[in-house]
């Protein structure tokens, strides 16, 4: 497909197959590959000042990094991705790119910022026209607010997201639904009995998602899972 828009001239559309292969690397685990591509239809992007595109480009970028373990460069990819999105007018754009960087936030165990950054996103992304990740950080601020000991605040936000789920794609669904298991693992804590029953069911979950590298969504969930399992052992 690259080569064919290449050669019928139609750069627009070039950019658009390469950031979809970039995508389709990714979920195959070829991250350098998936970098490579980004790289390419950021240049682009840049050379005919597309500037919510780039915003876009950066985000996944940034999920890259995510993956890879760099918190830092996932960062500062997403502060990009929040200023081009603001230059080409793209709210949801910005909203999308809060969200993500309150989670490299929330991964490092800074829950304060986390909880604002996801507040931030959820705002933006009410007043953008794709809305598709709002349950997505509902359910991850109701996580948030589960670890910092706010559990109705907690089970509310979980209760919104479900409600927002017809937005959100299948990939973003399947992650919501283990994301939520924070929220049940934070309230059983310190309960000898249902906190070891809860634990059981995470335990099960995460043998669930071994080895499936078709949901990145899935992948940030059981690598956060895993953590608040070995916080809880």
């Amino acid at each position: 497909a690259v080569d064919a828009w290449g050669t019928a001239g139609r750069p627009e559309n070039e950019s658009a197959a390469m950031f979809q292969l970039a995508l389709l690397l990714q979920g195959q685990g070829d991250l350098d590959g998936a970098l490579g591509w980004l790289e390419e239809v950021d240049r682009r992007a840049r050379f005919s000042g597309e500037d919510a595109r780039r915003g876009l480009v950066c985000v996944q970028r940034a999920l890259v990094q995510l993956e890879r373990g760099d918190l830092g460069g996932a960062q500062a990819e997403l502060v990009d991705a929040i200023s081009a999105s603001r230059l080409g007018g793209d709210r949801a754009g910005q909203g999308t790119a809060r969200g993500f960087l309150a989670l490299a936030l929330h991964l490092q165990g800074r829950k304060s910022e986390a909880r604002e950054g996801y507040r931030s996103a959820l705002r933006d992304l009410e007043s953008g026209a794709d809305r598709r990740y709002g349950a997505l950080f509902h359910c991850l601020l109701g996580a948030v607010e589960a670890e910092m000991g706010n559990l109705d605040e907690a089970r509310i936000l979980v209760d919104m997201a479900h409600l927002r789920l017809p937005e959100a794609d299948a990939a973003m669904q399947e992650a919501i639904g283990v994301f939520e298991l924070v929220v049940d693992v934070v309230r059983a804590h310190g309960d000898a009995s249902g906190g070891a029953a809860t634990l059981d069911r995470v335990r099960e979950t995460l043998a669930e998602l071994d080895g499936r590298r078709d949901n990145i969504y899935l992948r940030f969930a059981r690598r956060y899972l895993h953590d608040l399992v070995r916080e809880s052992a």
